[in-house]
């Protein structure tokens, strides 16, 4: 990705268009999420499997990347059941993790890390796209919003209750793409949301006094501030994606009929100059429906938001008001 990105930057100075040098850094780093890291998929596993088989034991076992998953064949049957749900694919993780729940193994060699993946060979690399994981997502979904409280311990934010909210942001235009936005009444604490969520634990004590609703009102007044902010940036992008996009295409086409009409102009039998005019033709027509797609991705240029969590996080250890 980070390849491609490089060479589309450097493809835009030739049109002129100069983007900021940070643009390169946030696409990359926006793909790499925390919900997707290899700590956040294990969580997800395990938590998963606990509620799946009724059973609080660790049933991932290692310290180290390479891990053993290990299940009775009463709990890969099962496993098995909820594989069935999955859309059918021929993709060799699909097969090899059907054989395993089918087979007499009770342990199968896992690994959360690519390059321990790159290392072993014969263990299976669980990713956002591994059947095991689209089983949990599956199976853990939660129809509408959640609302949790949490508790973690740092000792370099104020410490105390914040309000938090997630919101899922769907990213519309010439590329769709989605992405998950925390946001608390704090900004010093929605800046460090991210790995306080990853590190929080389950809250046992009620919170109290609960927070009325004009304190989720200020809440959703914080993230109309960044939805907007992101949004103005996404349509600018969007369109200088466009611009660059079809000027490339047009210089390409007009190369490419220019090429046409010399062959066609030297042609001399008429069944090969029937041949190039129909050639020319369809290079029109698909430079034309290229073109209205680039307008058309314009013109849809947004980001539609939708809360799917809400809850307060405890904040142990924090910092004093004094400091």
């Amino acid at each position: 990705m980070q390849e491609q990105e490089e060479l589309e930057q450097k493809q835009m100075e030739l049109f002129g268009i100069r983007l900021p040098d940070e643009y390169l850094r946030e696409e990359i780093s926006e793909a790499t999420s925390f919900w997707l890291s290899p700590q956040a998929l294990h969580n997800l596993i395990t938590n998963y499997l606990q509620r799946l088989l009724g059973k609080e034991q660790e049933l991932i076992l290692g310290d180290k990347p390479l891990k053993t998953l290990r299940l009775s064949q009463e709990a890969r049957s099962k496993l098995l059941e909820d594989f069935r749900k999955l859309p059918r694919q021929g993709t060799p993780s699909y097969r090899e993790w059907e054989n395993w729940l089918k087979g007499s193994n009770p342990r199968l060699s896992i690994t959360f890390e690519a390059s321990c993946a790159s290392k072993y060979s014969e263990a299976a690399f669980i990713t956002p796209l591994h059947p095991l994981v689209r089983q949990a997502a599956m199976a853990l979904e939660v129809p509408g919003e959640v609302i949790t409280t949490l508790q973690v311990e740092d000792d370099t934010l104020p410490g105390g209750d914040c309000l938090f909210a997630i919101f899922q942001w769907r990213f519309h235009g010439i590329r769709d793409d989605l992405i998950l936005c925390p946001v608390s009444n704090s900004e010093q604490v929605t800046k460090h949301l991210p790995r306080l969520l990853e590190r929080a634990k389950d809250y046992p004590v009620p919170v109290n006094p609960i927070p009325d609703i004009s304190a989720w009102e200020e809440l959703e007044k914080h993230h109309y501030k960044l939805w907007s902010e992101a949004r103005t940036e996404h349509r600018r992008r969007t369109e200088e994606l466009v611009q660059f996009r079809r000027e490339s295409l047009t210089t390409s086409h007009q190369a490419r009929i220019s090429l046409l009409k010399d062959q066609l102009e030297q042609a001399t039998d008429e069944k090969i100059r029937r041949m190039r005019q129909a050639q020319i033709n369809a290079a029109e027509a698909d430079y034309a429906r290229r073109i209205q797609e680039l307008d058309i991705a314009a013109e849809r240029a947004d980001i539609t938001a939708q809360p799917v969590a809400y809850g307060v996080i405890h904040i142990d250890g924090g910092l004093s008001d004094a400091e």
